[in-house]
């Protein structure tokens, strides 16, 4: 931050006087033709014999200021490059008595990384004689001071009552992130008018244009990358630095031992500069596995969602895991959020889970996908295909992470009933799905057309508003392990899939094909 001197500078007073004389012709005339002459060189010399011709080109002005008030109004024609020209007054600017007082501070975030700050000051001058030719900033400690410089109207004339005003420039903040900013250390001075700068503060002025990011508590700070597309909440009492790789931000927590060339802490690590290259997912997950070079831990890799997007979780199997990775793709880029470390020191397991947890819930991109029409951010072959790899696995966070805001249980040929995801996930523990049971998924539908009809099939029965799109059909279900259930798929508005509910048919009943 540039300390740019102190405020309320006054200007130098001057004045300046330039007196021209013209030369008096005496003496007798003895020609006409001299006569002539001599008067023909005073009119060149003088320039104000009446019709004079003006020059051929506009003169260079004098370097002073002349007030209109004293040139009499029928000389106010001559020019001031004339020799033969009137004596002539510059008045300098009124002297400055008092400062401008401010009574109003409203600020702007136009963005967050590089943080750009618009300010509007308002307030009123001690009169019409001055104006505010530029603003002092000056970062002190916890305080950013504001200062106007005033410059005098030279040759206005004094109203000697206060005058409005408002001005909107940056605030120079280059020194300081919007962590920084908006942590409730900060405060704002214009002139003795005061604004604390509150944790609430950056997430309450942002522009729309970053409305969608998340907004935390006193105790989350936010971060926001443009040019990558996405921002993130992150603990405060972590640090950020985005300047130890090309496309990589990382996020160090607090030293938790005495270590100083390298403490024990957790550390959280995104990049995005890998382009994809056409590969999907699944063989990006294959180039892991068979990359991975550890024969005694196992690689495991699971389906994930990031911010709505389809993504791979990647962790090691086993006591001393090292690491843990989402990787998604986005706009042809591969994105990877890691930390470290992961399951190995018990004395950071708090922090480590802390940013995890904080980083995957609050990621957002904040530009839609390429070609996103209908806003679909996978087929439903593949939604379904991660709703096979839930249950296959007894993914129970993931099979939530699925569901819809609400869950459906309906039963065959009898009635239904509503439930959070997080109710219907304990449903499914207790009575559908037990740690030993396998689920076998069927390539193709029962045939229900004699309870349905044959213009119908099992979507029809579901809610319409729910706007189902597809559907399941699996065994393997229930306490002995006999039952059926065709699992449904709908698609909201803005083209998100979700697993909305599932129709059951007890074994001891015959499925979905007993009388």
């Amino acid at each position: 931050m540039y300390v740019l001197g102190t405020a309320g500078t006054k200007a130098n007073f001057f004045e300046v006087r330039q007196f021209s004389q013209t030369s008096i012709l005496e003496g007798t005339l003895k020609s006409t033709s001299l006569f002539i002459l001599i008067f023909l060189v005073f009119l060149l010399v003088t320039g104000c014999s009446p019709g004079a011709a003006p020059p051929a080109t506009t003169p260079t002005p004098l370097p002073v200021v002349v007030a209109r008030s004293t040139i009499p109004a029928a000389e106010s024609d001559l020019n001031s490059n004339d020799v033969a020209s009137e004596p002539t007054t510059e008045v300098s600017p009124p002297q400055i008595v008092d400062e401008a007082s401010v009574d109003s501070l409203s600020l702007r975030i136009e963005s967050i990384f590089p943080l750009k700050v618009r300010l509007t000051v308002g307030g009123f001058l001690p009169d019409d004689c001055v104006e505010i030719s530029g603003w002092e900033q000056n970062l002190n400690g916890d305080a950013l001071f504001l200062r106007p410089n005033l410059s005098g109207l030279a040759g206005a004339t004094c109203s000697n009552s206060q005058i409005r005003f408002e001005e909107e420039f940056d605030l120079d903040v280059k020194d300081l992130s919007v962590s920084e900013l908006s942590s409730g250390d900060y405060f704002l001075d214009a002139n003795g008018f005061t604004l604390p700068l509150s944790p609430a503060f950056a997430s309450s002025l942002l522009d729309e244009g970053l409305s969608g990011c998340p907004a935390g508590d006193d105790s989350q700070l936010l971060y926001f990358d443009e040019e990558a597309g996405f921002c993130l909440l992150y603990p405060d009492t972590f640090i950020m630095r985005n300047d130890e790789a090309p496309d990589i931000v990382s996020f160090y927590g607090p030293p938790l031992d005495e270590h100083t060339l390298s403490p024990l802490q957790a550390m959280l690590f995104i990049s995005h500069q890998e382009p994809a290259q056409g590969r999907t997912l699944d063989q990006i997950a294959a180039e892991h596995q068979a990359s991975y070079v550890d024969k005694d831990r196992e690689l495991i890799i699971t389906p994930a969602f990031l911010d709505g997007q389809y993504a791979i979780l990647i962790e090691n199997e086993g006591e001393m895991a090292n690491t843990r990775q989402i990787v998604t793709l986005y706009e042809d880029t591969i994105y990877a959020i890691s930390v470290s470390p992961y399951n190995e020191f018990p004395l950071a397991a708090d922090d480590v889970e802390l940013v995890w947890d904080l980083a995957l819930n609050s990621f957002t991109f904040i530009r839609p996908p390429v070609g996103q029409e209908e806003g679909q951010i996978i087929s439903l072959a593949e939604f379904e295909g991660l709703v096979v790899e839930a249950i296959s696995s007894h993914n129970f966070d993931w099979m939530q992470a699925l569901m819809d805001e609400t869950f459906g249980f309906a039963f065959w040929r009898s009635e239904g009933y509503e439930v959070t995801p997080e109710e219907a996930i304990e449903q499914l523990r207790l009575n559908y799905l037990q740690p030993d049971q396998t689920i076998i998924f069927e390539d193709t539908l029962p045939d229900l057309s004699d309870v349905l009809g044959e213009d119908r099939d099992i979507l029809s029965i579901w809610n319409p508003a729910a706007n189902p799109i597809g559907a399941l059909f699996s065994t393997g279900w229930g306490p002995d392990g006999e039952g059926q259930a065709i699992l449904i798929m709908t698609e909201s508005p803005e083209g998100i899939l979700a697993w909305d509910g599932i129709v059951f048919a007890g074994g001891e009943m015959g499925g979905f094909a007993g009388p």
